[in-house]
């Protein structure tokens, strides 16, 4: 499934990922999230589904309603890491 980006546009990957990559092992939108959102809430942050939402949306260059039109998109390597990296900075604080 190709991701839609703001107007339905076929959203552009970010820069770092612009060269072909495999998808990041089946790790899917809507995955990432519930992962993350847990997490950080395990870690003490009250704003753990947001944050999870904010940090994903920076790594795909997407909106929030983009997130959830998109759960089944796959996420390439070099976003997967990104994204894990963001998480980890954000849940040491």
């Amino acid at each position: 499934m190709k991701a839609r980006g703001p107007g339905g546009q076929a959203a552009d990957p970010p820069p770092a990922c612009r060269t072909p990559h495999a998808a990041a092992r089946g790790l899917r939108v809507a995955d990432v999230l519930r992962r993350a959102a847990a997490g950080l809430f395990d870690a003490g942050i009250d704003t753990a589904r947001l944050d999870a939402e904010v940090l994903l949306m920076e790594v795909l260059g997407w909106s929030r309603e983009d997130l959830y039109r998109n759960p089944e998109v796959e996420l390439q390597d070099c976003q997967a890491a990104r994204f894990h990296g963001l998480a980890a900075r954000r849940r040491r604080g």
